[in-house]
């Protein structure tokens, strides 16, 4: 889902699959969706982003993260590591 704010009004923009709108994963995340799903409190989250160490993009203002770049960052973490 893309949250795109436009003249004031949020737009959702959701990945196109053969599912209906409400079963589609985000294409983008926002930063409370992506330390839930690392399990990782936001603030470890904006530490990861200030040493450069996460995917993230700005757009409109808002950082977010794109979620093919992110599972594919997490799946090349070493097996136990730390952050």
């Amino acid at each position: 889902m893309w949250e795109l704010f436009t003249k004031g009004r949020i737009m959702t923009i959701y990945k196109e699959n053969n599912e209906s709108n409400l079963n589609a994963e985000p294409i983008l995340l926002d930063k409370h969706q992506t330390a839930k799903t690392l399990s990782i409190s936001v603030s470890s989250l904006e530490r990861l982003m200030k040493s450069a160490e996460i995917p993230f993009v700005r757009l409109n203002g808002r950082v977010l993260f794109p979620r093919r770049k992110l599972e594919a960052w997490a799946q090349g973490l070493p097996h136990g590591a730390t952050q």
